[in-house]
């Protein structure tokens, strides 16, 4: 019950202004999260050419082994056919082994942002050249399976 309560305050919390998507896969505590799974989201169309920005969120306990967590982050709004990667390390804890993240009862949730190249990105919504906008990520770290992630989001706000 304390879990969901949490849980819930966190969702609430993460009701930002200029948001434009926001969603999240739930990953198994028990088994982690493998290198071989790649989280998919699919974007509703966006106004052509909104300068908007990708952030990952990542809700996790203290079972993960690490200070941070590596991520892959893949997306295609340029276009379809071409993918554009880009790696985040995210701090999860500091230096004295406390939770960089806002929670509590061992609920934990930070947020990442990225731009791409460096500049925020520039999406189109030409559906005549493309199926679908799409953001990819999978971890990077060391271990075949990561424990202690709860959930991975992507929020793409402008």
């Amino acid at each position: 019950m304390a879990v969901a309560a949490v849980t819930l305050v966190m969702a609430t919390s993460c009701l930002w202004e200029g948001t434009l998507f926001h969603g999240y896969h739930t990953l198994s505590l028990e088994k982690g999260w493998s290198r071989q799974d790649t989280l998919v989201y699919e974007l509703p169309a966006i106004d052509s050419e909104t300068p908007c920005g990708i952030a990952v969120n990542l809700r996790y306990t203290k079972e993960f082994p690490y200070k941070q967590l590596g991520v892959v982050v893949r997306h295609n709004m340029a276009d379809s056919a071409t993918w554009r990667c880009d790696t985040l390390l995210c701090p999860l804890f500091d230096e004295q082994g406390l939770p960089c993240g806002s929670g509590a009862l061992d609920l934990y949730q930070v947020e990442v942002k990225t731009k791409m190249d460096g500049a925020p990105l520039r999406i189109t919504t030409d559906t005549t050249s493309r199926e679908k906008l799409t953001v990819q990520l999978l971890h990077c770290m060391t271990d075949d399976n990561v424990v202690g992630i709860r959930d991975v989001g992507v929020r793409v706000y402008k």
